[in-house]
């Protein structure tokens, strides 16, 4: 049983709120680790943009349009919210460990030993992106790997992975060639890329600041946002008349009369 599944087991169906019911669930790809919301989400879009490439030729009134792709990116936003210190507290150690898994993964070097000036961080970040190539093919995707050798403390560290993600919630972020409970199973969800997080403590909310601990904040609201680009692990578009991806997609579900 997934962690989300123990969280939302005893649950009683439709009576149950919808941010009680439905986990947002993010898992990390190169290590794993997952993060869950409950899903009091202030924003869902979901966006198609077909690429097309126009050619102008001389003495045709219409461009040539040539069919490049399909690019889907998920826009996303919720609210973390409190309802106690120690929920508070939870809450904020979630985010963190979410805020932490945007940096890539690396191998070899030392950890937080001998950090090198903000200067030459700049230069080695610089020159790594430059060398940097990163490789996903449909079916693979997650074996993504970046190169480059940025020296820390005078060891070599080497980017092992880029910080990819697979995304789940409920049957609209989900993998449709996959089948799985609308409520849990990561494995069922979405590859790819955040483009950056948003966090931003509600202020008008405001804070626990608990004075034995030297007062420090936990914000009783936290408003979280991203951008997703999904690079879809399994076959898109169709063959003949039927679906590559499934009987549905992209939101998986029965079909009426089904």
């Amino acid at each position: 049983m997934t962690e989300a599944e123990k969280k939302l087991e005893g649950g009683n169906g439709a009576e149950t709120p919808l941010y009680n019911k439905y986990y947002l669930q993010v898992q990390h790809l190169p290590t794993k680790k997952s993060v869950y919301f409950k899903a009091f989400l202030t924003q869902f879009e979901d966006q198609y943009t077909s690429d097309w490439n126009t050619e102008q030729i001389f003495g045709r009134m219409d461009p040539v349009r040539t069919f490049r792709g399909t690019q889907r990116i998920i826009s996303l936003g919720w609210d973390v919210v409190a309802a106690s210190l120690d929920e508070a507290k939870d809450n904020l150690s979630t985010c963190s460990e979410f805020l932490s898994m945007l940096y890539p993964s690396y191998e070899g070097g030392p950890q937080n030993v001998d950090a090198p000036s903000a200067e030459q961080s700049a230069q080695t970040t610089t020159g790594s992106a430059n060398t940097s190539t990163q490789a996903a093919a449909e079916g693979d995707v997650t074996s993504a790997r970046q190169t480059g050798a940025p020296t820390v403390g005078g060891n070599a560290a080497t980017i092992q992975s880029a910080p990819l993600f697979r995304v789940k919630f409920a049957n609209l972020i989900q993998n449709t060639g996959i089948s799985s409970s609308p409520t849990a199973d990561i494995n069922a969800g979405l590859i790819g890329s955040i483009d950056g997080l948003t966090y931003a403590p509600d202020l008008e909310q405001g804070f626990f600041d608990p004075p034995e601990e030297g007062n420090p904040l936990y914000p009783q609201t936290i408003k979280l946002s991203f951008g997703f680009y999904v690079a879809h692990d399994h076959p898109l578009g169709w063959s003949g008349n039927d679906l590559r991806a499934g009987t549905v997609f992209p939101y998986a579900g029965k079909k009426k009369g089904s």
